[in-house]
């Protein structure tokens, strides 16, 4: 058995110690020791309560009271009160000197330092998850967190001081502290972000991803002012994975699902989680379990046969050249582009530039 073992099972005595002390103590009171008039009968069946719940030195104590049963109580009151003495006194004595000199810095000092030193572990372990959740909470647009995220951080940072024993989960903490201060920068500047790494315009190529992190892309869904229905702020993540899995331009994905959908309000879209305008052979929308599916299905479909010289439908990996089959109707003389300028618009308010 290890020596912290040995130590928790020695604090575990003491604190049971204690806590008999206490009730040893309210039944002494209760007993009226100084007094001359007993309830006899209520004190002998409380008295056999507690002995069988606490400590032997109740049972002793019972015994005494039991064979003192053929006493004339009031006539040999100080004989039961010699009884009781013997077997109580020296924690009679006990309890009265520890009232005496009892503070709480005492009580600290009996108490193992590795049991505070867990109980900071396991603050800072909810603290960093808390943490966790509260920067998730920000890629979703909610930066009113902010400043619960720094009171987190900066109560860490003093237990650090503080507990110099405490394991702190430097790993961890230092990767959170890291991320939430990346987070809440990106927040702040996501559009001066946006406009270093992203050139939108009619012409280009929609088969490569954009630089953008899978963060910064989340921040920038979550800031969309015309997504009231969440649908791009909840999915951004999805939509971020499959399109740099598949080689596909997540903004043109966005402005396809703008388009299609008037930015996730549409109550067909809504109720078919089907944000793309995907139809059955039979030209129905089509119906999906999952939002998630209806995504992967349509990143798939665009990698496969429209931004591949080899596939099916390709014309070009621009916005048009995937016009042309996508949405045909739109691609007659004469209205050729208004698919694709709607989508190339929707494409620029996704980055704030209406």
């Amino acid at each position: 058995m290890s020596n912290r073992e040995l130590q928790l099972r020695k604090y575990v005595k003491m604190e049971e110690k204690e806590r008999r002390k206490r009730e040893l103590k309210r039944i002494i009171r209760r007993l009226k020791i100084n007094s001359k008039v007993y309830d006899y009968p209520k004190l002998i069946i409380e008295i056999i309560i507690e002995s069988l719940r606490y400590s032997i030195y109740c049972v002793v104590t019972c015994v005494m009271f039991i064979s003192l049963t053929s006493f004339n109580w009031r006539k040999d009151t100080d004989i039961a009160k010699d009884l009781l003495r013997k077997n109580m006194i020296h924690n009679i004595q006990d309890i009265q000197k520890e009232e005496e000199v009892e503070s709480p810095e005492k009580e600290t000092e009996q108490r193992p330092s590795f049991i505070y030193e867990d109980f900071k572990n396991t603050q800072v372990e909810e603290m960093l998850e808390d943490t966790q959740d509260l920067i998730r909470q920000i890629e979703l647009g909610n930066i009113s967190v902010e400043e619960k995220i720094k009171e987190n951080l900066t109560r860490i940072d003093q237990i650090k001081e503080e507990f110099t024993n405490v394991d702190i989960h430097n790993n961890k903490y230092t990767q959170i502290k890291e991320d939430a201060q990346e987070t809440i920068y990106i927040y702040h500047n996501i559009y001066d972000i946006v406009e270093e790494k992203l050139d939108i315009d009619m012409n280009m190529d929609v088969s490569k991803p954009t630089d953008l992190t899978k963060k910064e892309f989340q921040i920038l869904m979550s800031r969309l002012k015309k997504d009231i229905s969440d649908y791009f702020s909840r999915n951004a993540s999805y939509i971020w994975e499959y399109c740099h899995e598949q080689d596909v331009n997540e903004m043109f994905v966005v402005g396809i699902k703008a388009t299609e959908s008037y930015w996730g309000q549409d109550k067909k879209a809504q109720r078919t989680n089907n944000y793309s305008g995907i139809l059955n052979s039979d030209g129905s929308l089509k119906h999906y379990e999952t939002e998630e599916q209806e995504i992967q299905e349509l990143v798939n479909n665009l990698a496969q046969n429209y931004l591949k010289p080899e596939g099916k439908y390709y014309n070009g990996s621009t916005i048009h050249g995937v016009n042309t089959e996508y949405c045909k109707e739109s691609a007659i003389p004469g209205d050729q582009f208004h698919w694709t300028l709607t989508v190339y618009s929707r494409m620029k308010e996704a980055i704030g530039q209406e």
